[in-house]
């Protein structure tokens, strides 16, 4: 347990790739795996680029908890893999919590649905920078709006201090 999260390991004899209702759709998950990967690399890049890590190397040091990215082949390793990477502890918060649905699901292929629409998700949100909002089809930063408001309060402020420091000297 470290900072308050509780820290568990999964071995990988417990995360099967395929179990033999897969075997059928074994080309599938082949190919969705090969797009899981490279959606991944592009969520890593965008995360990285617009300041979602909540600090200096938030995800090098998940990565090297984790370890090496299986390979598309190992489908359940990957996806129990890429769920743990966008779903950290300490959290990122650019995901919806999909572990327990990786972990409820019956099989490799099953798991690796999960993380695809999960990646998905997690995509649109940090394809934008992190301190930036929407409103009416307009991308607006946060720490300007705040600035800005700031600015206001202060010019306000400012302004009806000297107003009464000057109807006093008036009187």
């Amino acid at each position: 347990s470290e900072g308050g999260y509780i820290e568990a390991a999964v071995d990988d004899d417990d995360v099967a790739d395929l179990n033999d209702d897969d075997h059928d759709r074994q080309e599938d998950a082949f190919e969705l795996g090969k797009d899981v990967i490279k959606r991944y690399h592009e969520w890593e890049k965008l995360v990285k680029e617009n300041g979602w890590e909540r600090h200096s190397d938030h995800l090098k040091g998940v990565k090297d908890t984790l370890g090496p990215m299986p390979t598309e082949d190992e489908i359940g390793k990957l996806a129990v893999w890429v769920a743990a990477m966008i779903n950290p502890i300490p959290p990122l918060g650019v995901a919806y919590e999909i572990r327990p649905a990786i972990l409820a699901a019956e099989s490799g292929y099953e798991r690796l649905q999960v993380v695809h629409k999960g990646l998905e998700d997690s995509i649109i949100r940090v394809s934008k920078p992190f301190d930036t909002v929407e409103l009416l089809g307009f991308r607006i930063s946060m720490n300007r709006v705040i600035s800005g408001v700031l600015g206001l309060v202060l010019a306000a402020l400012f302004q009806y201090h000297f107003k009464s420091t000057i109807d006093r000297r008036m009187e």
